[in-house]
């Protein structure tokens, strides 16, 4: 549901003059560009956050039915960790001016943080974490008593999850060019597509696994 949103409010960020060079738009459409790419990235942040807690939570059921051990334990870290980096940044995708109506009219009195360097850590904070949460499962694996067939088989499932860390790292270079560059309605396209793609390669991570049985039968 989170990823259709998203999409959703990327389609309307782009029916919204998003991809438009700022002077050929009036400073009226710019602004509602910059509305609903601000609203989209907001979403962004919540649905990627959802995403890569179901993968753990899916690691955590499969991997760890012992709990409170130390694959356990380190994947409820990690979950904490998410959680608060998530929450903290959408807070500030959300405050980022005071008053807010700020972030779309630069032109209304006000106080902005810059939030470039928080984008920009943002992105490389989901390349590392995409990475961790690819080889998180690797060596539980190899460690289940079952064939070396099977085995790869189920390695092989997972790794398809690097084009997680892979898209993230695509829109972490993306945005950290798109946030030196004026035109911020021309980048706003790319930076939600690589978004969209981090999230959908999570969701099929996910989702993969459990195909397993209904593909067997067919």
């Amino acid at each position: 549901i989170g990823n259709i949103i998203l999409s959703a409010m990327g389609a309307v960020t782009m029916a919204h003059n998003g991809g438009k060079h700022e002077w050929d738009i009036t400073a009226t459409q710019a602004q509602e560009a910059t509305y609903w790419f601000n609203a989209t990235t907001i979403n962004y942040g919540i649905t990627i956050c959802i995403t890569k807690l179901a993968v753990l939570c899916y690691y955590r059921r499969v991997f760890s039915p012992v709990r409170r051990s130390p694959f356990d334990i380190a994947i409820v870290f990690f979950i904490a960790v998410l959680v608060l980096f998530y929450i903290s940044t959408t807070i500030v995708k959300i405050s980022e001016c005071v008053p807010r109506a700020k972030i779309f009219d630069p032109s209304i009195p006000g106080t902005c943080i810059n939030t470039s360097m928080l984008l920009n850590a943002s992105g490389l904070f989901n390349t590392i974490t995409d990475a961790i949460i690819l080889l998180l499962p690797v060596k539980a694996v190899w460690k289940m008593k079952m064939t070396l067939k099977k085995k790869l088989t189920v390695v092989l499932v997972f790794t398809f999850g690097l084009c997680a860390p892979v898209f993230s790292l695509i829109g972490f270079i993306v945005r950290l060019r798109g946030s030196s560059n004026p035109d911020k309605t021309w980048v706003q396209p790319s930076i939600i597509m690589w978004g969209l793609a981090e999230v959908t390669t999570g969701i099929l991570c996910v989702c993969f696994p459990e195909l397993g049985p209904f593909l067997k039968r067919k």
